[in-house]
C-alpha cells in the first residue's frame, strides 16, 4: 500500500489531520508525525528528525502532504531527500520571503511573538488566533479541543522554532 505522511503546522497536532486520515485510510497507509514530539527548534533538526520517523517505519517513498510550517519542513526535506518524495501536496505554505525590507519585518514580527510565547504563554494564544487566518478556525466545533492541545503543548521550543524557522 502507497503511504501518505501529513506534517503539521506550527502549534499544531496530528489528530488535526484525521478527517484527511479517514478520507484516504482505504487508499494509503497513512501516518501522521508530531513535529512537536523531537523538540526540534530549526528546520534542518525537523526534517532529521522527520527522516528518523520514516527510516523507523521503514518507509522508503511517500506521498507528503504539509500544512503551514509543515509545508515548510517537507519542503527542506525534499531538498535534502528528494528520493523520498513521491509527491508533495502543499497547504498554507510559502517558500519564505525574499525581498529584504520585508524579511526583516518578519524577523521582528517573529521575534516579538517568541518574547510573548517566553513572557505570557496565554496572551499569545489570545493574539495568535485573533489574526485573520485563523477566523475560520475559531468558528470550528472543535476550536477549543484544538486551542487546549495547544495551550498545554505550548512552551519555550515553540519560542525557538519561531525565531529559528
Amino acid at each position: 500500500m502507497r503511504n501518505l505522511v501529513f506534517l503539521h503546522g506550527f502549534l499544531g497536532h496530528p489528530h488535526e489531520f484525521n478527517l484527511l486520515v479517514d478520507t484516504f485510510e482505504k487508499e494509503f497507509n497513512c501516518i501522521s508525525i508530531d513535529l512537536n514530539q523531537g523538540k526540534c527548534f530549526t528546520l534542518k533538526a525537523q526534517v532529521d528528525f522527520v527522516k528518523i520517523q520514516l527510516d523507523q517505519l521503514e518507509i522508503k517513498k511517500a506521498h507528503f502532504w504539509g500544512y503551514s510550517m509543515g509545508g515548510r519542513v517537507l519542503l527542506e526535506l525534499y531538498k535534502k531527500y528528494p528520493e523520498v518524495c513521491q509527491s508533495i501536496t502543499l497547504e498554507s505554505t510559502s517558500l519564505g520571503i525574499g525581498d529584504i525590507d520585508e524579511k526583516n519585518k518578519r524577523i521582528k514580527k517573529d521575534s516579538e511573538w517568541a518574547k510573548l510565547i517566553l513572557s505570557d504563554p496565554q496572551s499569545f494564544l489570545k493574539k495568535w488566533y485573533s489574526q485573520s487566518p485563523f477566523d475560520n478556525f475559531k468558528k470550528h466545533k472543535d476550536f477549543s479541543f484544538y486551542e487546549s492541545l495547544r495551550r498545554k503543548n505550548l512552551s519555550s521550543i515553540h519560542a525557538q522554532m519561531i525565531i529559528e524557522a
